[in-house]
């Protein structure tokens, strides 16, 4: 599941992730072996806390939290504001404190994961943050859907950053986060997929399109969030979110070659006029023709060179099949 996962993100040009999990003592060499640039996280609740942490050191041991070590580094991941309690966050932000390692939580995604954080703790999801002493420029925030105006504007104050993902938060939620809100106040807002299974792909030309449109209805303005400003929450923005802007994010001397070539001569994305709006709200994933990681190319002529692509599909479908016959799907 872990490769077919990688093989979707490079046939649609991502070069960078970054993915929090269960499994990911497993999950983590299959990104390295990828090619992809990632930051992991092993998911931490309250329920078994102290081996999840366990497991979390052990990355942090294996791959180091600094992006310049190699590809694939470590963060730490909190699951959510409702399962995970005041002692796991204090030792969460202690653990981020000593190992310089970011942490990433889901913040407010869901209105039961609010009710569930105001009934225990008597506040919002992010002020709850806030007062452990985990909401800060180290810190990514996934969702955010169902922050009020003022923990919106909390979150920029304290210089988080925050994983908007618009197709996500629309399936699941129907409504996307105060993203003019975080912004105005000062956070950094990149994009995200969240995951396949809420939102059935990993394209991100597409999430740039949803988040234009979405947002764009959310605040009755058209003119909210220009192409250029989505294309570099995709790019820049999303590495900022990373803490990897002077490392990747955009094409500048002293920064790594993570490049992706696109096919321009499709009917859909003819005429080329207007390199924003294009790549925003024409190009796909699909239109992606090959891809470099660190200067290394990982996809030529739509063919991945580190991965084999007939054996990851047949492989995914197998394990999908004895899912759905074990009742699982």
């Amino acid at each position: 599941a872990a490769s077919a996962g990688c093989l979707e993100l490079l046939l649609n040009g991502v070069t960078t992730i970054a993915d929090r999990y269960g499994d990911m003592d497993a999950i983590a060499p299959a990104i390295e072996a990828s090619g992809l640039r990632a930051v992991v996280a092993h998911s931490l609740y309250d329920d078994g806390a102290e081996e999840r942490l366990e497991h979390t050191r052990a990355l942090i041991e294996r791959y180091g939290t600094d992006a310049q070590r190699s590809r694939v580094s470590v963060a730490i991941g909190p699951h959510a504001t409702d399962t995970c309690g005041p002692e796991l966050l204090r030792r969460v932000r202690d653990l981020a404190e000593r190992t310089g390692a970011r942490v990433v939580i889901h913040v407010a995604q869901s209105a039961e994961e609010v009710t569930a954080v105001r009934a225990r703790d008597g506040v919002g999801c992010a002020e709850y943050l806030d007062q452990l002493g985990l909401l800060g420029p180290n810190v990514l925030i996934a969702h955010a859907t169902y922050l009020s105006t003022a923990e919106a504007e909390l979150v920029g104050r304290r210089g988080a950053s925050v994983a908007h993902c618009p197709s996500s938060n629309a399936k699941l939620e129907g409504r996307i986060a105060p993203v003019g809100v975080m912004r105005a106040a000062g956070a950094t807002v990149g994009l995200g997929t969240d995951a396949a299974a809420c939102n059935n792909g990993m394209d991100l030309f597409e999430e740039m399109k949803i988040a234009g449109l979405l947002n764009k209805v959310a605040t009755d303005d058209p003119s909210y969030l220009t192409a250029d400003e989505l294309l570099s929450m995709a790019t820049l923005e999303g590495a900022r979110a990373l803490g990897m802007e002077q490392l990747i994010g955009s094409i500048e001397a002293d920064k790594y070659a993570d490049l992706i070539a696109i096919r321009t001569d499709g009917a859909r994305v003819r005429p080329w006029h207007n390199d924003a709006a294009n790549l925003v709200y024409a190009v796909r994933g699909s239109d992606v023709s090959d891809v470099w990681v660190g200067g290394e190319q990982v996809m030529c002529n739509g063919q991945p060179t580190r991965l084999d692509v007939e054996a990851i599909v047949r492989d995914a479908s197998k394990a999908a099949s004895s899912l759905v016959t074990c009742g699982y799907a």
